[in-house]
């Protein structure tokens, strides 16, 4: 298979799964929420402001995602998605 035939199957094959594509780094999302809220990693967009602190990066990474609607975390049974790999685990626990 071709580069070329490779990359419009790729891209034909998200288009049926409903995936979006970052146009900057390929990384691909199931929810347009989660795209733009990605987008902004590349932009440095800061559309939010909050006067919550936190000691920890990945809390206020968790944190922020509530004001994006980003949820990258997604259940590969029901394909439902979380803003924390915490919420995905209980939910795979308790209903699969």
């Amino acid at each position: 298979l071709s580069a070329a035939r490779s990359i419009s199957l790729q891209n034909h094959t998200r288009m049926h799964k409903g995936e979006k594509p970052c146009s900057v780094c390929e990384k691909t999302f199931t929810q347009t929420s989660s795209l733009k809220g990605h987008m902004r990693t590349h932009t440095g967009e800061k559309p939010h402001s909050c006067a919550k602190t936190f000691t920890q990066r990945s809390a206020l990474n968790a944190h922020i995602r509530i004001h994006t609607g980003e949820k990258p975390y997604s259940c590969p049974v029901c394909d439902k998605a979380f803003t924390q790999i915490s919420q995905l685990n209980k939910h795979t626990r308790t209903q699969h």
